[in-house]
């Protein structure tokens, strides 16, 4: 069976970087933790890569011995510069008409459940998504399949009526572990070549190109 001859009859979606505009929050973050309470100058390249990683798992990996700390801190400075985070343009308008056409949406993020309550307070996508998934959710987070599985079962859709979105290697990686199909969002990756190396089903370098979904994927009613 083809990607053509599947009917779709569920999106998901990664948060950051595919729905919201956060990574030059994110960074700034990530920077003033390592400069402020690390003392020392961080690696752009590993800079760009954290992006793509939850916030514990970058504590983890920078400073083992002071995650509480440091993921207090990260909340701390996440409260600071809310006013950073917002969505990429067009995306409600998107959300909204495959809500409209009858899809079943579902976020899943590397965020932990403090922080996507937080990102929910400020970036109101309640009306169109149907389930949310943060790492506090599931054992394991992307690439492991773990997160975009139980997605699908809270949704009670099956992975080859899925497709999963999202700006990371790791979002395509756990979509097709799982089974789903995979969508490349370029509009916010700061990994475009990673993504286009993994042959991903669909790529979308604007939002607005997801409607490709919308006319040939109609789900049955």
């Amino acid at each position: 069976m083809t990607r053509h001859s599947i009917q779709l009859k569920a999106i998901l979606f990664d948060l950051d970087g595919t729905l919201i505009n956060s990574a030059e929050c994110d960074i700034l973050i990530m920077k003033r933790i390592i400069q402020e309470d690390l003392g020392f100058e961080p690696d752009p390249e590993d800079l760009k890569r954290y992006n793509a990683m939850s916030s514990s798992s970058v504590m983890e990996e920078i400073a083992p011995d002071r995650i509480k700390e440091l993921n207090q801190k990260y909340a701390t400075y996440l409260e600071e510069m809310r006013d950073r985070i917002r969505l990429f343009p067009r995306i409600e308008s998107m959300l909204s008409r495959f809500k409209h056409t009858g899809f079943k949406l579902a976020v899943i993020t590397a965020q932990n459940r403090i922080e996507l309550d937080f990102t929910r307070r400020y970036i109101n996508l309640n009306p169109w998504i149907d389930v949310w998934i943060s790492l506090d959710d599931v054992q394991h987070a992307k690439p492991h399949p773990a997160p975009v599985i139980e997605a699908l079962r809270l949704l009670n859709i099956a992975a080859r009526h899925a497709i999963m979105i999202g700006d990371t290697p790791y979002d395509l990686q756990a979509g097709r572990k799982a089974g789903t199909l995979t969508g490349a969002a370029l509009w916010g990756s700061m990994q475009p070549r990673a993504l286009r190396s993994l042959n991903p089903d669909f790529v979308f370098e604007k939002p607005q190109q997801l409607d490709i979904l919308l006319k040939s994927k109609r789900p049955s009613r």
